[in-house]
């Protein structure tokens, strides 16, 4: 609706909309008054929309699908995500058409905040659904549960953990109280050789696990026991995090943007491991099996993904990304208000002392 604003005073030389001369204000605000109806109704719309999307899937009786929790849980999700990707094009937005003046650090503080705030509600609802079924220890679902804590799937379950833990540590560990800046500066480079060690430990492990040994893996082969190897993966996303606080502290659009990359690609391992693991364990048992993406379906999703960011830029090449007629309203109000303010003190100024 905004755009469509705008849209109308561009067109206002050639065709005569009503937005010229008196009438500018009035058009205004009627304008204003359907933004905000418009903002409070997309608020049900948007639940019911992801609220049905979940029903796709907790109706049809399948293995860790059936599940009353999956409403909320598709709902939180959509929120989740979308603050993340509006994030993402806001930095992107800000440094290409050189927003600095509109976009500023304060809005990306206070999205941040909201951001985190899904990701706990996020981190919720999964523990909630993953002890569910596990206390249910029904024989279907903990095939599919297995495939995703030990299976065919474990790196792509875990892979999303360490996204998520990641963003919430992105969001947090640089907003807490300090009481000097040198107690920040000296474990940061304290755990820089540390995150370094535990990146080669972790990647010798997986090498070990998957069977895909590489020449660097082979050289530093050393037996780990699981718990040193499950530490050493807990500890990365904290040893990364803390070592950029000082920066991370200093620059909340780069601590936004960072968390939001990890949000996106969260979100999508996560709809990974709910739809793949369990179509590959129905109730039927037809054989062992387990799905890999070819170099296809691949490209197919490098395809999706393109053309989204490229149907948003030629939209930003035809539609300004920012209302114009909200800023030349706003113009408007502080010219009227600096001029209140010039003639309340000529005023002061004539009446004898």
């Amino acid at each position: 609706m905004p755009s469509y604003a705008t849209a109308c005073l561009t067109a206002d030389s050639t065709v005569s909309w009503p937005w010229a001369g008196k009438q500018r204000i009035g058009k205004s605000i009627g304008w204003k008054k359907a933004i905000v109806v418009m903002s409070i109704a997309i608020i049900p719309i948007a639940v019911s929309v992801h609220t049905v999307v979940s029903y796709v899937f907790a109706m049809t009786i399948k293995p860790m699908w059936h599940s009353t929790i999956f409403g909320p849980y598709f709902v939180v999700g959509a929120i989740y995500s979308g603050i993340a990707a509006l994030l993402i094009a806001m930095v992107i937005l800000r440094k290409v058409y050189h927003f600095e003046e509109y976009l500023k650090p304060e809005h990306f503080r206070r999205l941040g905040f909201l951001l985190l705030t899904m990701c706990c509600l996020w981190f919720y609802f999964t523990f909630s659904e993953f002890l569910t079924t596990f206390y249910g220890q029904s024989p279907e679902e903990m095939k599919v549960f297995y495939g995703k804590m030990s299976g065919d799937y474990r790196l792509l379950f875990w892979g999303m953990v360490f996204c998520m833990w990641t963003t919430f540590f992105t969001l947090t560990l640089p907003w807490l109280p300090l009481r000097t800046p040198a107690p920040l500066r000296a474990p940061a480079r304290v755990l820089r050789p540390i995150l370094a060690i535990a990146v080669v430990a972790a990647f010798v492990a997986i090498s070990q696990r998957a069977g895909t040994m590489t020449t660097l893996a082979m050289d530093l082969r050393m037996p780990l026991p699981p718990f040193l190897e499950r530490s050493m993966m807990a500890i990365m996303p904290i040893a990364f995090v803390w070592s950029l606080l000082p920066y991370l502290r200093n620059n909340p659009i780069v601590s936004s943007f960072v968390a939001s990359i990890f949000v996106v690609i969260g979100m999508w391992l996560e709809r990974f491991v709910i739809v793949v693991p369990t179509l590959v364990n129905p109730r039927l048992s037809w054989g062992v099996a387990a799905y890999h993406p070819s170099w296809v379906e691949w490209s197919l999703t490098a395809f999706d993904f393109a053309g989204m960011v490229l149907l948003f830029v030629l939209f930003s090449k035809v539609f300004p990304m920012l209302p114009i007629w909200e800023m030349r309203e706003g113009e408007l109000a502080e010219r009227s208000r600096f001029e209140t303010q010039r003639v309340i003190m000529d005023r002061a100024s004539e009446v004898p002392a």
